[in-house]
Formats: C-alpha cells, structure tokens, sequence
C-alpha cells in the first residue's frame, strides 16, 4: 500500500481511514426526494462536460432536526477538516463529474484531475464549495475507504468507480466525496505538492470521523485478481546495493522465478506459480535484502477474512485496523450521550457498506466499552498485518495521538450536551421596613440561599452544600499550642460563636477554602446566635481602591466596606450586630488581596481583632506574615484520605470504573501539590474536578500535571457556554483580560482591564460579545459582581489564564519582582516548560546568567536568597520531585541566618557544602557566584556540614557537644549544635581575643577573654551572664 511505504519513508500518516461502523439512522429531513435542484447539485448520467460550479450562497447551513448551538458545539469538531479544505490541501470530487463519465473509465490521479481544471472542466469543488458543504453538517459528503488494489494504482481496472458510482445513484444527497487518490497529490509529488501533502494529513482523520458532515463510504471487498498479476511480488525498502543475483538468490526458496525488475519506483519478483509469490508474502521479509514482501496485486482483506477459497486467513492490514478505529473514535464517544445520540438519528446513516452486488447498506455501531475502547484497539492492531517491521508500533502510536488530540475539543462538546443549566439563587425580597430584626432575619435568608448549594463549575449542576459536598476535615492549635475541638465545618460553627475567637485557616490553592466557608455559614445559620458577615477580601481590595477617604475614616475597614456594599438599612443593622458584638466576621482570602494584601492582614490583625469580634479569615499559606498573626488560633484544612478520594469517586463515577480505570491514575499519576507532597486530588475541590473531568474523558488519558488538569477543565467549562461557541478571537480577549487584572495584582476585572485587553488584542467585537455572556450569566468561568465588575470563577483560573498569556509571547512584565501572587501561575507554567519558560525569561527580562530559561529562572530566585513559597518553583525548574520540595526547604531552614544576613550570594556556596547530591542541589551549586572556594585535593566527602557567618572578623571558635561560639568584633555567637540556628548575641566591653566552653551537667559555661583584659563567663543553657 503506498501509504505503508510513504509513512515508513517518513512522509506522513495514512490516507485512508474508517470506522468500523454506525447505529442505523432515519433519513435526514432534507432527503434526496425533497432536495430541489437548487438545493443539491442534480446527478445526471447523461450530461458531460458542462460547468457544475454551484452559486454561492447555495450550500450555506441546512436546518436540521437539532438546536443550532448542538450544531455549533458539533462543528467545532471539524475545525481542522474546515483548514485543510479552505486552503486547498485536500480537494473533494464532484459527484455528479464522476457519474458522467463512461463505464470504463479509470479514475485519474490528482495532479492530473486538477489539469482537467484548467481546460474547463469541473471534477473538484471550490475550496469555497467544499467549506459550505461541510458547514452544512448533513453528511452530505461522502468519504471513501477501502484497499488499494496495487502500489501504482487502488483501482487499475475500474472496479472501485464502478461500485462508488452506483452507491453515488442509491445516495444523491451525497454531493462530493473524498477520494484519497483524486483528493490528496500523489506521488511522486514536487516540493510544493508534499508541503500540500503534509499539510493535509492533519486534517485526513476528520474527514471520516465528522459527526454530522460526512458519510463514511466502506468498501471491503476485494475484486478478483487480474491473471497479469499472478505469481507478482513487490519488494519494500530493498537494502542499497542488492542486484539481480542478490534477489534470486533470497527468492529461490520460495519456488521458480521468471523474472526480477529492480525499477526505481518499485522491485518486483514475478514466479512462475503464485503459490510461490504467496509463500514469498508470507515470509514478510528477508533480512539483509528487504523491510517488507507482498503481492502486487493485494489481496490482503480489509479487516481481517477466515476460509475464503483462494486466499489466506488474516486479521486485516495494521493500517486498516488503525483507520477504521480511528474514524470511528468520535462518533462512538458522541453517541454515549443520550441528546447527542437522539440529535444524530435524525441524519441519514453515517456509514455504509459498499457492494458490487447490490445497494449499499447501513452499518450499525455496535455499543463500545469506552473503557477499555484504547486498548482493545491496540489490541486488534497488534494482530493485525505489518508490512514493515517498525510500522507496528509507529502505528499504535499514532492512534494513541489521535485519541489524546481530540480530547480537549471533544469534552467541550460533551460538556456542553451533559451540562446542566446552573439555575440561578433566587434571593428573598429586602424587608420595606427598617426594623432592626426584620433585616436580620431576611439577612440570614439571604446567606441561606446563596450557601445552601453550590454550582460544580465543570457540570453547572448544584450539590448540596451539606449533604453532597465533601465533608473537610479540619485540625487546629490555639496561640499557645493547645489542640482546639475543631473537626469540621461543624464543630468549627459550633466552637467559633461562643467566645472572642480569632482563628486563621489555611490551605493550599483549590482545597476547598471557599467551599469550608459556606458549609460554616450553613452550620452558624443552624445556631442562629451570631449574625456571619461575609467579607470577599478581593472585594475589600476592590472597595478600599475606589473609596481611601472613607476607609480612612472609619473606625475600621468592615464599617467602610459594609457602607459601600450594602443597602443603608442593611449596613445599619449589620453595623449594629458589630457594635453589640452579635457579629461573626469571615473574611475569605487573603491570598486573593493582590498588592493590597499586606495592609489589609496588616489592619485585621492590629486594628479590627482588638475590637473583640470573633474573626475567621482564610488564605493560602504561602506570603502569609506569621508574627503578624501569632495571636490567632490556626487551623488548617487536613487532606482527605485515600479511602475518602475513593469513596467520592465511587459515588460519582461508579465503583466498576473507580477500580479499573482511575485507581491507578490516582495511585501513579496524579500531580503532587508541591507544597503537601500529597497529591492533588486530597484537595476537595481537586478531586471534584478530577471527577467531572473523567465523566467527560472515558477511556482516554487523564492529566497529569496541575496545567494540564486547569486545562482541561477551562474547556470544559467553556463548553458549557450556552447558545453560542466562544470563538477563538472571545478566547484571546478572554485570557487577556485574566492577565490584564493578573498583572495589575487584582482578583476583581474591571473595564479598564478589559480595555486593556482589547487594546492589545484588537479584537472589539469579541470583548463586547463577551460583556454579553457574563452579563447573561452564561459564561462559566467568570461571574458578574456589580456591574461592569467580573470576576473568575476562582483564582486558579485567573492564574492559569495568565500564565497562557505570557506563553504568547506578547506581553512583559518589566516590574516583576517575585511576589507571591504570581507564583501559583509560574509553577504551572514551569510544568509546561519550554512554551512558557523562554517567553517569560522575555516578557520579565531576566538576566541571561545560565544555558537555558530554567537556569536562568533559578539564578534569579537565588539571588532572591530562595523565597520559601517559591520553592516549588525552583523544583520544578530544575526537574525535581515532589519529595525534594521538603529537602530544600530544610536547607533553606537550616542556613536561614546566613542567607538572610548575605543574601542570595550565599547559596551556591551552601550548596557545594551540602551532602544532598540530588538534582536541584546540582543545580544550585551550578548558580554564577563570585564567592566558591576553590578546593585543593578535595576529600571525596564534603567534611563540612554547617557555615556560619557572624558579623566582623571571627577572632576566635570554640565547641562543645551543646554549642559552637564564635567571637567576632565585641560579639559572641552562639549556635545550637543539633540545629544551626543562632541562640543569641552576647555583646562585652572591646573585641574577643580567646573563647572556651565547658560541659558540666547542669553548669556549662561560656568563658570569652577582652582585649581590654576582662574575662566574661555566661550560663551555657541560659545565655545569662
């Protein structure tokens, strides 16, 4: 087959492919009997050689007998189909050309078909025609698959022409149809028909396995073998140098040969008996002189034959196996949802089986396991003929490809029909009265509806926030260390109203902050002795830029917030319940305060928690100013269990799958947080988010980085915009507005953002389309807050939408200054990798200080002396594990003074010093220094262990089992010998000339002699002189 031969030549992948089959469906609407000839081209055998061209406007979109927006998630599928036929690369042949022709004919090729074109001839459709016609999406385009008959032509005596014709008579609404031979250039090619070639090869897979545009037209039978081609073998990928003699002499075991042809194009063997040219195929090949053996004329069957007369059993061609799964892989998982499989019964049939002897025939899609559909596939492949020997896995591979590229688009689609509109909250009118009770009950109705559900962003459906939402498990200390009875959202709605309490929650991004708060709310509402305020920090930072005079002079920030958020009524009675200290304050996010975030923790911990109101506030641990919150009794969310993850899952998924499909996932693939080491999914919402993302992928590969799952979860929420498909130009506008606040340090979008965005993109028309959608609520990973205020579905997905920016290479951050609002969206674009990491080197113009981005990334974060948040990040960029995130973070810990007091020049340095010989220190030490010792006859172990660098000149050292002191200028420093770190400073009256330490158990001293002859002894356990 020449595909075999062009693909193992490296040109690219197979021609031809087909499912193995279709449900049998009812005939469109739009049947050949009521389609008038201005609709449809008219067949007619009897015409010749007049012009066919089609008006424009003819073949413009047909209604059918599903919703426009079903149509338009369906056509986002043939995307790459629409490309390749708009510029050319694949050309569709007319019908109605091709039943005017005579019996006999035999089907040109397609350099020589577009020659007819240019003397006035019709036997291709326009790249426009072919455009409408797939737009249609009413199959009226057929698509051929079959066996080439030999390696110089499919079909050398008219056999296929005949048959496609007749089915072409039985079908008329089929307009063109691609035909491999006519509609992509053939070989041999020139330079510009193989970039035509390669170009079209990404878009052959959809022409076959288009929803709703094609018909699958499936030839297997193969016509009897013309007495020319008898006792003919073709030799594949004959080794340089092999002659005449060569050849007979591999071949004559095999039977008589009559000749040997060594052309160029092809080698060929011809033996006097065709036993003998059989034997010869089933050999496969013949080390030393070929890669591959079979007969001209191929009678290999389609998809595998048992017992026919004449011919040998086999399981089909590999490449056959391969198309037929392939263009079938679509249509099967569409049908799996029931709308999708209502909506496609109302076209005619998506596959039919061509025959010589009689009308073609429906063919029913057997019900799949999508489950194990990947690996039964392969499995068939694996049986299946080769002709070289290295075509096996290539092809399984390509398959594999296959499936993972078609992921993305079709989930959307599957998104989009399985979703559930996300009904809005209805809220209770406000009272008309201003009775202080009356607004706090309607107060407490309105928090119960808005926190009774919550809306699963990949699904829109509502869960229960109590009953169907993960119950997170909580633990938590007091300021003095003591355990609290927390346990739960429960015990902690219990347990915060009784007293003064001041409590601070952390949790990595995504683990379920938010989705805590309601569940505590719901839980406090139970109570009904407190009145919960809640208070969006990124609506404070919003609130606190648009209103500084007011929040400067009021008593405290809530008093200015409550004044610009709500009602008068409303703010007076809440402001009231603050006075009477009848107020519960949740303050959910830190995290989210973007450049404001150090005043605002800064006014909550030292002017609003002295005002005795019981405070929760959440945030993510990391940038969190610890000393500043030392007061505030911590919690922190605890990770769920395996055997909670597999509980849920269950439930969500069922315990069949859970157990064959996902328990390895999650046992060996799913992404580790960097800052737990546990995997991602022990975070609630994680895992609801692994949960709806496998609803939507059965049966094909999950992600496995954090960017990946963020990813798919984006499209997935795309999916689900009603009524319209988000457009590839509403996108960008989309992920450059999520940048513009992004960059800006703000979690609310505002119109200057969006201007921002439009400005850089262009594109006008997109952002208005987009207002639109968020203002209609039907655009699931943004919200409307207060007009023309928007805001992400969650901070993650802002995150992870700038950071697809900055992969664009348009955009620069000459400030950038490693705060710890960019490093969750650096640390998925480092798991990217080269996409993001060269353009961010660019857009923040890091020094060049190293061979590539990630050197570059980690130089700088060096020089920054190792932020300890953005340590994950400095794995990552140096291709660690999870598990050295711990191990650099003790380092960190262990010379903490040292990088404090010297700095980032200080750590490569450490770094040479340290014992861990792993990847990330390997990559530290490689940082430029001007500072590295250089060792003669290093010992082959690193004898030291610790450094320490006192101010001044150390004069003097001495240690003990307990402590090492060290005497620099009029100082001592006294380091912990278990630990490193420094005890304390013990200052005398002029510079120390000597040190001693003694041991004695319970009177150890520390003994320094004075330039100015005094001698100084302190208590070795108390530092007291």
């Amino acid at each position: 087959d020449p595909v075999e031969h062009s693909v193992r030549r490296g040109i690219g992948t197979p021609l031809r492919l087909a499912p193995p089959g279709v449900y049998a469906t009812a005939p469109c609407e739009a049947s050949a009997s009521s389609s008038s000839s201005t609709q449809r081209p008219h067949c007619s055998a009897s015409a010749r050689h007049e012009s066919t061209h089609t008006p424009a406007g003819v073949w413009d979109a047909q209604p059918g007998a599903f919703s426009s927006e079903l149509r338009s998630a369906l056509t986002e599928l043939d995307k790459p189909l629409l490309k390749v036929l708009e510029n050319g690369d694949i050309r569709l042949l007319r019908s109605e050309w091709l039943l005017k022709q005579k019996d006999s004919f035999i089907l040109p090729q397609r350099q020589e078909v577009e020659e007819l074109e240019k003397g006035g001839q019709s036997p291709l459709l326009s790249c426009a025609e072919a455009v409408a016609l797939i737009n249609r999406g009413d199959r009226s385009v057929g698509a051929l698959t079959y066996r080439w008959l030999t390696a110089k032509h499919p079909d050398p005596k008219g056999e296929r022409v005949k048959v496609v014709r007749s089915a072409l008579v039985e079908n008329s609404h089929i307009v063109a149809i691609f035909w491999d031979w006519v509609s992509l250039p053939q070989a041999p090619r020139s330079l510009k028909e193989q970039d035509v070639f390669g170009r079209a090869l990404s878009g052959i897979n959809e022409v076959y396995a288009s929803a709703i545009s094609t018909v699958v037209l499936q030839l297997k039978e193969i016509p009897p073998r013309p007495a020319e081609y008898s006792g003919w073998v073709c030799l594949f990928g004959l080794a340089t140098g092999k002659d005449e003699l060569a050849v007979r002499a591999a071949f004559k075991r095999f039977g008589r040969i009559k000749s040997v042809s060594l052309e160029p194009s092809q080698a060929r063997v011809c033996f006097y008996s065709h036993e003998s040219a059989c034997a010869a195929k089933r050999a496969g090949s013949v080390d030393g002189l070929c890669d591959g053996i079979d007969t001209e004329y191929n009678e290999t069957s389609y998809d595998g034959c048992r017992g026919e007369a004449g011919r040998d059993d086999d399981e089909g061609t590999g490449w056959c196996n391969f198309e037929a799964a392939v263009s079938g892989e679509l249509i099967c998982r569409l049908i799996a949802a029931p709308r999708i499989r209502e909506a496609l019964a109302n076209l005619s049939s998506k596959m039919l089986l061509l025959s010589s002897a009689g009308p073609p025939e429906p063919v029913e899609m057997p019900d799949v396991q999508l489950e194990t559909r990947v690996d039964d596939v392969v499995a068939r492949i694996k049986k299946a003929k080769f002709i070289g020997k290295a075509d096996e896995p290539l092809v399984i591979d390509k398959y594999k490809q296959y499936v993972a590229r078609i992921a993305n688009a079709l989930q959307m689609t599957l998104a989009f029909v399985g979703s559930e509109a996300a009904s809005g909250v209805e809220l209770p009118p406000m009272p008309t009265n201003a009775r202080h009770e009356d607004m706090r009950q309607w107060h407490l109705e309105v928090l119960r509806a808005q926190h009774a559900s919550i809306a699963d962003a990949l699904t829109g459906r509502r869960l229960d926030t109590l009953d169907q939402c993960v119950s997170i498990a909580i633990k938590g200390k007091d300021a003095t260390g003591k355990m609290l009875p927390v346990r739960d959202a429960a015990t902690l709605g219990e347990w915060l109203p009784k007293q003064v309490v001041l409590a601070l929650l952390t949790a990595p991004p995504a683990a379920g902050k938010t989705w805590l708060m309601s569940q505590v709310i719901m839980h406090l509402l139970f109570g009904g002795a407190r009145t919960p305020i809640l208070i969006k920090v990124e609506q404070l930072q919003m609130s606190l830029s648009q209103h500084e005079a007011l929040f400067a002079a009021a008593t405290n920030w809530i008093d200015a917030y409550l004044q610009v958020t709500c009602e008068r009524a409303h703010c007076a009675m809440l402001c009231q319940e603050m006075t009477t200290r009848r107020a519960v304050l949740l303050i959910d996010g830190f995290d989210e305060a973007g450049a404001v975030r150090d005043k605002i923790e800064h006014h909550i911990a030292t002017v609003l928690a002295p005002q005795g109101h019981p405070i929760l506030c959440t945030s993510r641990p990391a940038g969190l100013d610890e000393e500043l919150f030392k007061d505030f009794h911590r919690l922190e969310l605890v990770p769920l269990s395996d055997a909670q993850q597999e509980a849920f899952l269950t439930q969500r998924l069922g315990e069949g799958r859970c157990a064959t499909e996902l328990a390895p996932y999650l046992r060996d693939k799913v992404p580790l947080d960097a800052e737990t080491q546990r995997r991602v999914t022990a975070n609630p919402l994680m895992l609801a988010m692994v949960a709806s993302i496998a609803e939507l992928r059965v049966g094909i590969e999950m992600p496995t980085t954090t960017a990946a799952l963020y990813e798919t979860a984006t499209n997935a929420m795309l999916g689900r915009t009603k009524g319209t498909t988000i457009s590839k130009e509403a996108k960008q506008v989309l992920q450059a507005v999520f940048f513009e606040a992004h960059r800006a340090k703000q979690r609310i979008i505002t119109e200057s953002h969006l201007l921002a965005a439009v400005e850089r993109t262009k594109q006008q028309a997109a952002a208005t389309k987009l207002r639109e959608l968020v203002a209609s609520d039907q655009l699931p990973l943004m919200r409307l807050l207060e007009p023309p205020q928007m805001q992400a579905f969650h901070l993650s997905i802002q995150e992870y939408y700038a950071m697809r920016e900055v992969c664009g290479g348009e955009v620069r951050l000459p400030d950038f200054d490693w705060d710890v609002w960019w490093m969750n969206a650096v640390l998925m674009g480092v798991q990217i990798g080269d996409e993001f990491g060269d353009k961010f080197v660019e857009a923040t113009r890091l020094a060049a200080e190293g061979p590539d981005w990630r050197a570059h990334m980690i130089t700088a974060l060096v020089r920054q002396g190792l932020p300890r948040p953005w340590l994950p990040v400095v794995v990552e960029a140096a291709g660690g594990k999870a598990a050295d995130v711990g191990r650099l973070k003790a380092f960190v810990g262990r010379y903490a003074d040292v990088i404090q007091r010297e700095g980032g020049t200080a750590v490569p340095q450490l770094a040479l010093q340290h014992p861990d010989e792993g990847i990330v220190f390997e990559k530290l030490r490689a940082v430029p220094t001007q500072r590295l010792l250089k060792w003669r006859n290093k010992p082959q172990a690193d004898p030291c262990i610790a450094t320490f660098v006192p101010e001044g000149t150390v004069e003097a050292v001495a240690v003990s089992a307990t402590c090492i002191v060290g005497g620099a200028g009029k100082t001592l420093y006294v380091y912990d010998t278990a630990t490193d770190e420094l005890r304390g400073k013990l200052e005398g009256t002029s510079n120390v000339q000597s040190v001693a330490v003694f041991e004695a158990e319970g009177a150890g001293r520390i003994v320094a002699g004075y330039g100015d002859g005094t001698i100084n002894v302190w208590d070795a356990g108390t530092l007291e002189l």
